[in-house]
């Protein structure tokens, strides 16, 4: 099967930044997930699948990079949510851009992590595998699902939109650590630059889609961490199980294209998918985030 070379995923997220003042109070904790879930003790959070005293969510932490991860103190299960943004931007430059971005950006942080988003990650498309370059993407990190009282607040959809020339495609997504994955999200954060490839699609068979997924993702996982990708991530859509996102994070851009255009690679992966997927390389940038 051949990957479309698309911008990304129908995804989306947030620059979590606006005055989201009638969301509620201010604070500054900078938490990760799993740190979250170990603090409550208590339930999996919303859609988390467990309770009080169950299990994590595929027993897998959030800083765990495998799914052989503990969960959080007194059971809880470690639930993570996630909104990924894809759009073009409006202002003439990306220095433009940027700018306008950081200002909203940083407005909003504290709201936005009081609402139990921990974290904001901002990169710009690349020109590898037909990706818009400068593109705008962002994926927020949230260990509470709160995603629907920032993204669909008219205050916030006002100061966001703005950033855009088009409105950006916007998608809530659910971690999932059940299935095989390697390193984590954090992994890129002291390589610089690193690269984000993301891909998504709709499952073929849910039922079978992770049997087979790990069985290509083990196969292949070797290979992947000898070519520079240190970081394999799953997700499945929030509202939406047949829905699935990979992010992998490669800690250079100069096997990318020769790997995810390997026909052995693209005729084991997209046995996964109804459709071919969308795909997306994006780079680190130096905009506002936390």
């Amino acid at each position: 099967m051949a990957l479309q070379m698309k911008s990304l995923l129908g995804l989306g997220s947030s620059l979590l930044a606006v005055c989201l003042g009638a969301l509620g109070g201010c604070s500054s904790n900078k938490g990760t997930a799993a740190q979250a879930a170990a603090a409550s003790g208590s339930t999996g959070g919303v859609g988390g699948g467990a309770g009080v005293g169950g299990a994590g969510v595929g027993g897998a932490g959030v800083g765990g990079g495998t799914s052989s991860a503990s969960g959080g103190a007194g059971g809880a299960a470690l639930v993570e949510f996630d909104a990924l943004v894809v759009g073009t931007f409006a202002a003439a430059t990306v220095a433009d851009a940027k700018k306008q971005h950081d200002q909203i950006a940083a407005g909003g942080e504290a709201q936005a992590k009081s609402l139990g988003d921990f974290t904001h990650h901002v990169l710009l498309g690349t020109k590898l595998l037909g990706t818009t370059e400068n593109e705008f993407f962002d994926i927020d990190r949230w260990h509470q699902d709160n995603l629907d009282k920032v993204y669909d607040n008219p205050e916030f959809q006002k100061a966001f939109l703005s950033v855009f020339k088009t409105p950006p495609s916007l998608g809530k997504y659910r971690r999932e650590f059940a299935w095989k994955t390697w390193g984590d999200l954090d992994a890129g954060d002291k390589i610089s630059p690193h690269f984000f490839v993301v891909v998504r699609g709709t499952l073929k068979d849910p039922g079978s889609a992770q049997a087979l997924h790990d069985q290509v993702a083990g196969m292949g996982e070797m290979q992947a961490k000898a070519a520079g990708d240190v970081a394999h991530t799953v997700f499945h859509g929030r509202d939406d199980q047949k829905l699935v996102a990979f992010i992998d994070i490669w800690k250079a851009s100069t096997n990318i294209e020769a790997f995810y255009s390997n026909p052995d690679f693209q005729k084991a992966f997209g046995q996964l998918f109804a459709a071919p997927p969308t795909i997306g390389v994006y780079q680190s940038s130096d905009f506002y985030q936390w």
